[in-house]
């Protein structure tokens, strides 16, 4: 027996476990096998080896690399996730507003990110690999700038975060959020006003990789302010104020136990520098440039703060060391190619300065400072597509290096490399050899990829054979490990380049490219093409594949017998007996049995050219104006050349002009030629001999505007042009072109309308510009003030009220109803301000003047008080003055110079007094029997127009209420003046406190108690007969549980005896009795309506009593009442709690699965 107990009982806790186990399992599934602190040197022993790669179907946004606990932390973001792998945990989170932050202090990972208007914070304890927080912060009307700073107190164990956030009017604000890990509760503070940029907190950066910093957590407390030009350090309430601004963002560096704030004063480099031993501030001035060398950077290990600077002209290096500790500095130059620190490594040589590995295009270098020697630790094997962003940390002696970079257009590879010293390196790359295809060789398909790799010192790690396009595209790729590569492939036609780089296993890599041609057959004509338009005698150009027989035909007549060889070929036909105009030629192939086929037009004229306007041997000053017409079937080019000068050239057969200004060119003899050309390669040139001989004359321009120049206009501009000895005039307006009037034998005269509503109102100018005889310029500038619209005004109040924002003759309401903390509503001076935003746009604005109810308004700006006048456009935020409650018109009035005037009218309503609530049923203090009772109440106001109602309900205790703590009756609101119904259906009998409240549009609210007792039980009535002094007497006790006694009704023997009531809940009466039998009957009503009847016979003689009672049901009597209620109207049943369905769910499944264990149990024992 003892054995079947405990069968059972290891049974029950079985099931225990399973169902406890449920919420560790979703966690824990999702854990990798693979170690990252685990070493696997499957691809021998390189400087670099891979030690973790993983695709990322999307592009990565962010990543970093950390140490926790002597481990390796990795993150990175993707989409709208973020992946993190630490020790043997991998786990995801969600990340969905971009690039999150990552820091890592004492045993928290924590993950900042922001939208515009949100902030997510997520905390993780990484002690036990467990998520503390997930939390979404909305901000409301706060635009989310960044985050400030971070401070963790070691006291209460919470983190301080700090966010700068904008408001719509420009303020800057500074929010702390505080998040307590313990109680994993965020407290959120009021948003606070700041004037200048400020950083704060305890959690700076520490060592420093190219991008991603590492976090390090301080023991002090810093702030960081910083105004135009100076900038306030307090460390734990000591503070200095420095001249200068930071250079890097965050400010601060931690150094040892140094803090540095690295400043521009002067162009200066000024270290501000807090020691924290010493507890005192100092400074250490900098260059900022040193020769050609200009800072690039900052990097802190151990006692050194590394200046770095970059020269761009002779890419170069140089690191100033700055001993924190005795101040003292160490220079050391670098040069390199396109060099990029990339981390400081502890003293490797003994001289106390750190190492640095430095990037030089596909290599990583470690530079040692005493030895004066590099050792190269990396190549770029795999890596085309490498990022220049990449994060590194230092762990055990060893250098891990993280990368992503673009797998495609779509998707990331993510990988961490490792990097391990005290290796013999074998510096001789692979020797490549490529069989096939041969360079320069051409080939058909299918192609033949032949080629080895050999290393006999190490071994090849690795070969990547490529081939790309014309265009550099690549069009196939892959990796082999092995010594020999064979690849049969098809491509179309085209120059290929076949590429291969090959690795050994220490780096070291060698190159070839081969470059092919692949024919889609196996002999192609590359010249002429088909169809072509040819001359008399032309060349084929022909490309084989190998060595073949051929037989040229033209017509089906044989022309000639050629032998081709493999490569280019070429062949001179003669057709000078054919005439011109269409024929064939066949290329018949004959080792191939087949034929190509050209279609060709024969063209052995040149074109036709005609000059008019020019005869040779003329003499021309000024302006030569020529027309050149030229013609043929297959024109392809016209040239016209001064001397050794192109002048013009144009591919379209026909009629063309050209204007030749003879001032430009000295006087003398010329020769202008024509040169054409088809596409045969005829040629046809006509040459003229010209001399130029040019007398000054002084042009004339004359312009008369209308209107004059400098005025405002609208509508039309005129312009009357008259000229002589000019050949162009250019008119511009705003730069651009708008019209070209050429001259009619020098002369000029035209009349310009400018239709200026089609130009934006503003200043425009007009540029008239005139290309003169001899080569000048005659330039006329018009400014004009362009002024065709009146202004453009717009008004709106920006509230929120509780039908949304503000619309048009709608009511102005006191509070924003979802942050009751921002006020709308204000008094001043008498009066009341309400905010009012206006935009006024008019390049011209002479004023534009805001009337309230036809009445200049008053308006306060920054605390002053004046008239509603605006003498400048723009946009004004300020708030507007209203004398008290009422309905306002607004007017905003705009003139401008040109007398244009416009209005723009909203109108409001300020309403500043609660609703009138006139409750109809039921009263106060009500006792009623029917739980389902019928609100009726009506609500008046004067100004608003609809009334926005919710309710409260207590039992039993009152507490009064929070403006949250009421259910919205109807989202819609209610019309003024209208009566109401609302049912309420009460679950239970008690003491009810129902609170009403009623919020008109103007947000002022009206708060109504009813106290209600529902009861359905009647009266209990207990009767005893005692004897007193030889008589006998009745006593009747009526008790109720809620309601007074309304009445107790006493009857004996049929009569009415008494008749009695009691305002409280309970009353006691008794009569007496004279000897005999008696009939008494008891009846009792409450206050709440609920009767009950009890009957007794009893029998009283000299010496005893006998009683005998008749029960008789107590009644409870039920007040059935018709409910009508307006539309949209709900039953109320909030306070009677509803079971959460997961109990359900959870009681199912556990009754279930011990049926099933008690099933399985009786089978064993069978």
């Amino acid at each position: 027996m003892l054995g079947k107990y405990n069968t059972l009982y290891v049974l029950f806790l079985l099931f225990l476990l399973i169902i406890s186990s449920i919420p560790i399992y979703s966690f824990y599934a999702t854990s990798l096998n693979k170690d990252l602190s685990s070493l696997s040197d499957s691809m021998g022993n390189p400087y670099l080896i891979e030690h973790f790669r993983s695709g990322v179907e999307q592009i990565v946004k962010n990543y970093a690399l950390f140490t926790h606990d002597n481990q390796l932390l990795m993150l990175y973001s993707y989409g709208i996730n973020t992946s993190i792998i630490y020790g043997n945990f991998s786990f995801t989170v969600s990340t969905p507003y971009g690039k999150p932050a990552y820091y890592v202090f004492n045993k928290y990972l924590l993950i900042l990110e922001h939208g515009s208007d949100v902030i997510h914070i997520v905390l993780y304890n990484l002690d036990n690999v467990e998520k503390v927080l997930d939390k979404m912060i909305d901000t409301g009307n706060l635009v989310v700038s960044g985050f400030n700073g971070i401070y963790y107190d070691n006291l209460t164990n919470q983190i301080h975060i700090y966010t700068t956030m904008m408001s719509l009017n420009g303020n800057t604000y500074l929010e702390e959020i505080i998040i307590d890990p313990i109680s994993k509760t965020i407290i959120q503070n009021q948003p606070a006003l700041i004037s200048k940029m400020i950083y704060c907190g305890n959690i700076f950066y520490g060592t420093r990789s190219n991008i991603y910093p590492s976090t390090i957590l301080i023991d002090h407390n810093v702030t960081i302010s910083i105004s135009s030009n100076e900038t306030t350090i307090n460390v734990d309430g000591e503070t200095r104020i420095f001249n200068g601004t930071p250079i890097i963002t965050p400010p601060l560096i931690v150094v040892n136990t140094t803090f540095i704030i690295p400043l521009n004063s002067t162009n200066t480099l000024v270290l501000a520098i807090y020691d924290d031993t010493k507890n005192i501030f100092y400074t250490i001035p900098f260059p900022i440039s040193i020769n050609e060398f200009s800072l690039y950077g900052f990097y802190p290990l151990g006692n050194f703060l590394s200046i770095i600077y970059y020269a761009v002209a002779n890419k170069s290096l140089l690191i100033n060391y700055f001993n924190v500790i005795n101040n003292a500095t160490h220079r050391l130059f670098l040069n390199s190619t396109n060099p990029r620190i990339t981390l400081f490594l502890t003293d490797h040589d003994n001289d106390t300065y750190p190492e640095p590995i430095i990037k030089w295009n596909e290599y990583y270098v470690l530079t040692y400072t005493k030895l004066n020697k590099s050792n190269i630790i990396y190549w770029d094997h795999l890596l085309q597509h490498i990022a220049s962003k990449y994060d590194t940390v230092y762990l055990n002696n060893t250098v891990y290096f993280m990368f992503a970079y673009k797998n495609n257009t779509a998707s990331s590879v993510i990988e961490l490399l490792r990097f391990n010293e005290n290796t013999t390196v074998d510096y001789s790359p692979p020797v490549i050899h490529v069989v096939t295809p041969r360079n320069e060789s051409i080939v058909s398909n299918p192609i033949f990829i032949n080629a080895s790799f050999i290393d006999n010192e190490s071994a090849v790690y690795i070969t990547e054979v490529s081939i790309l396009n014309q265009s550099n595209d690549i069009v196939f790729s892959t990796y082999t490990k092995h010594n020999q590569f064979f690849k049969e492939i098809n491509l179309d036609e085209g120059t290929y380049t076949l590429e291969i780089k090959s690795w050994n296993t220490y780096g070291f890599s060698s190159y070839t490219n081969i470059v092919f041609r692949v024919l889609g057959s196996h002999v192609k004509v590359v010249n002429p093409i088909n169809q072509s338009i040819v001359g008399a005698i032309y060349t084929l150009e022909i490309l084989s594949d190998s060595t073949y027989k051929v037989e040229i035909y033209i017509n089906n007549s044989i022309l000639a017998n050629y032998t081709l060889t493999q490569g280019t070929n070429y062949i001179l036909i003669n057709t000078t007996i054919l005439p011109d105009g269409p024929y064939y030629l066949d290329l018949r192939v004959q080792d191939l049995n087949y034929t190509i086929r050209l279609f060709l037009v024969k063209d052995s004229n040149p074109p036709i050219i005609i000059i008019r306007g020019l005869t040779n041997n003329t003499v021309v000053n000024g302006i030569l104006n020529l027309t050149i017409i030229v013609n043929d079937e297959h024109f392809k080019n016209l040239s016209v050349i001064l001397d050794s000068k192109i002048l013009f050239e144009t591919d379209i057969a026909g009629e063309h002009g050209l204007l030749l200004n003879t001032i430009e060119y000295p006087n003398g003899e010329h020769y202008l030629i024509f040169k054409a050309v088809d596409l045969a390669g005829n040629l046809r040139v006509v040459m003229f001999r010209i001399i130029f001989n040019n007398t000054y004359e002084q042009p004339v321009l004359s312009i008369n505007p209308e209107p004059l120049n400098n005025t405002f206009i609208e509508g039309i501009v005129r312009f009357n042009i008259s000229g002589n000895r000019v050949f162009l005039v250019n008119v511009y307006i705003d730069d651009k072109l708008f019209l070209s009037i050429p001259s009619i034998n020098g002369r000029i005269n035209a009349n310009i309308v400018i239709d200026t509503s089609q130009l934006l109102d503003g200043i425009h100018e007009v540029l008239i510009n005139a290309s003169c005889y001899y080569g000048e310029n005659i330039v006329y500038k018009y400014v004009w003030f362009v002024d065709n619209h009146p202004p453009k005004l717009y008004m709106r109040i920006p509230v929120i009220g509780v039908g949304g924002s503000w619309r048009n003759n709608s009511v102005v309401p006191r509070f924003n109803p979802i942050r009751r903390d921002i006020t709308y509503v204000t008094e001043y001076d008498g009066s009341y301000l309400i905010p009012l935003y206006v935009n006024i746009s008019d390049a011209f604005l002479e004023n534009a003047t805001l009337y309230i109810n036809n009445s200049i308004a008053r308006i306060v700006i920054d605390n002053n008080a004046r008239l509603g006048v605006f003498n400048e456009d723009g946009g004004y935020l300020f708030k507007l003055m209203v004398p008290g409650e009422g309905y306002y018109i607004l007017k905003l009035k705009g003139i401008d110079s040109a007398g244009h005037s416009s209005n723009y009218i909203i109108g409001f309503y300020l309403d500043l007094h609660k609703p009138i609530v006139n409750i109809l049923s039921p009263i106060n203090d009500t006792y009623t029997n029917n739980r389902s009772i019928l609100f009726r109440f009506q609500v008046f106001d004067n100004i608003s127009k609809r009334i926005f109602a919710g309710v409260n309900i207590q039992k039993d205790k009152y507490k009064p209420p929070s403006l949250d703590d009421y259910m919205p009756i109807t989202y819609l609101g209610f019309t003024v003046g209208k009566v109401i119904n609302q049912s309420i259906e009460f679950r239970s009998d008690g003491t009810y406190y129902v609170s009403f409240i009623f919020i008109d549009e103007g947000m002022n609210y009206r708060i109504v108690l009813l106290k209600l007792v529902i009861d359905r039980k009647p009266p209990a009535i207990n009767i005893t007969i005692n004897k007193l002094d030889n008589e006998y007497f009745a006593e009747i006790n009526v008790s109720d549980k809620y309601s007074p006694i309304k009445y107790a009704e006493i009857i004996v023997d049929g009569s009415v005896l008494k008749n009695v009531s009691s305002t409280n809940k309970s009353l006691i009466t008794k009569i007496k009795l004279e000897p005999g039998i008696h009939n008494l009957t008891i009846i009792s009503m409450d206050k709440s309506g609920n009767k009950a009847v009890v009957s007794k016979i009893v029998e009283i003689t000299g010496t005893n009593t006998s009683e005998s009672t008749t029960s008789i049901p107590n009644q409870s009597i039920t007040m059935n009442t018709t409910s009508k209620t307006i539309s949209n109207n709900n039953s109320i049943n909030n306070w009677i709690p509803t079971p959460p369905i997961y109990l359900y769910i959870s009681i199912i499944v556990a009754i279930a699965t011990l049926l099933i264990l008690v099933i399985w149990f009786r089978k064993k024992r069978r």
